[in-house]
């Protein structure tokens, strides 16, 4: 298990709080001060700022902030966190540290204020250890039971598992007669229950007049990962539909609990390969259509040179950070024959050549959006003027912050997803009177009809509500 220490310390290395409290206070004091020395010898030596030093079972990392350095041990044993999980806590620790330090004065914050501010980031490095798990299918709360229809009622049978999620599902099964339209492919869909504070991951089998059901019933801390996860669930399942074989409802819940979270792309992405300028002179003022299929999840065909396409693909993860995305970054026409690629990438690109080659098989339809580098042209249906909008105010700051603030804006577009998923749990009639008082309710109605299509994505229950 992986734990972490935290030390504030002021810039000149005075040691003002650590979590958690060290029994031995002049150790931990030598410590800081062997650290502060470390930063310093960098600094005048190598004319570099050092960001962290690996020892045999820790790793030690440095956030500067306002005058004050942040110094995290993420201490690990055997069953210790991925590198790619511990990153991207100490991300969010810097972004949480930001605002708990915003206004504070290093020679003027007394320990017991710093200890409160360590306090606060020690409980959010909890709930990120949670929400970051390398595996978090495991997490989940499981469920099974069997359905059986029938016209005038539906009964439960095999029942593993309790809680109201069991009958809460069985019901909107029965009642979306999904063992109509499913009938022998696994069915999987994202419910919230608000009233509850879970949320949960439904995978439906109807064969005949059976539906075998798994529900993997997560808290709500996990809500957003489990949204970005999904369509990678969807896409194991869909690959176990076309075996045409029958399926123990058990074992495909075994297959799904292997399923890793590597986090989203941006978080594995080095920032200086990113470059919002580029991005905005390429795409010019019809950005706003790759933007709309970059947070929609749509595909994207980025043509140009490779080194160029790189980097407008990096930029563009920007507005993927709440879904879990394919990415091909180069598309060799060639290869592609040879290996019978198909082109699942939503983000991918290609020379002109490669482009008009699919273009001319029908494999990359010209409907799609596509970002012509070279003629400076982008091509697609629709526009996000909200996000557009969110890009060119903020497009001239550093790529933290750019990121930061584009990252807050699809958190709420995913809560609002997942606030519309909870509507199938209503009859149809109350299902669309709620999804007509949240469009009234929310201030950009093109916000509302982005969260309604993720929410569809996720739910295809919700196709009845429309």
């Amino acid at each position: 298990m992986t734990e972490f220490q935290l030390s504030l310390i002021t810039a000149s290395g005075l040691l003002l709080a650590s979590k958690p409290e060290s029994i031995d206070e002049t150790k931990q004091i030598l410590a800081t001060g062997l650290m502060t020395a470390l930063l310093s010898f960098s600094e005048e030596v190598h004319h570099r700022e050092l960001q962290s030093v690996s020892f045999h079972d820790r790793l030690v990392s440095f956030i500067r902030i306002n005058g004050f350095i942040l110094i995290v041990e993420a201490v690990s044993d055997e069953s210790e966190l991925s590198i790619i999980v511990i990153n991207q806590i100490l991300e969010k620790i810097k972004q949480s540290m930001k605002n708990l330090l915003e206004g504070a004065d290093s020679e003027l914050l007394s320990e017991g204020e710093a200890a409160l501010i360590l306090e606060q980031c020690t409980f959010d490095i909890r709930n990120l250890k949670l929400k970051l798990t390398d595996k978090p299918f495991n997490k989940a709360e499981i469920s099974t039971f069997t359905i059986i229809h029938s016209d005038k009622k539906w009964e439960i049978e095999k029942i593993k598992g309790e809680g109201p999620q069991i009958s809460d599902v069985a019901q909107i099964l029965d009642a979306h007669k999904v063992s109509q339209t499913s009938q022998g492919s696994l069915f999987p869909f994202i419910a919230l229950f608000p009233e509850q504070k879970y949320v949960t991951c439904n995978i439906a089998y109807p064969v005949g007049n059976k539906t075998g059901v798994g529900v993997l019933k997560f808290p709500n801390l996990l809500d957003h990962t489990l949204f970005r996860l999904f369509p990678v669930l969807e896409k194991r399942l869909a690959e176990m539909s076309t075996q045409k074989i029958e399926f123990n409802i058990d074992d495909i819940l075994e297959e799904i609990k292997e399923i890793e979270d590597t986090g989203n792309r941006l978080s594995l992405l080095k920032k200086d390969s990113l470059s919002p300028s580029l991005l905005s002179i390429v795409g010019g003022r019809n950005i706003g259509k790759a933007i709309y299929s970059a947070v929609i999840g749509e595909p994207i065909s980025i043509i140009g040179d490779k080194p160029s396409v790189k980097i407008i693909i990096d930029t563009l993860s920007i507005f993927c950070q709440h879904q879990k995305i394919n990415v091909d970054e180069w598309v060799v026409e060639e290869l592609r024959k040879k290996d019978k690629y198909k082109l699942e990438a939503r983000l991918h690109g290609m020379s002109q050549k490669t482009y008009d080659s699919l273009l001319e098989q029908k494999i990359v339809k010209k409907k799609m959006t596509s970002m012509n580098l070279e003629s400076a042209k982008v091509t697609g249906a629709k526009t996000s003027h909200y996000f557009k909008k969110i890009f060119d105010d903020n497009k001239q700051e550093s790529i933290s912050k750019l990121s930061s603030v584009i990252g807050k804006e699809l958190e709420n577009l995913v809560s609002m997803s997942l606030i519309i998923t909870s509507f199938s749990l209503e009859s149809i009639s109350d299902g669309k009177e709620k999804l007509k008082e949240l469009e009234l309710n929310t201030k950009s109605p093109f916000l509302f009809q982005k969260a309604l299509l993720l929410a569809v994505s996720r739910n295809k229950l919700l196709k009845n509500l429309l």
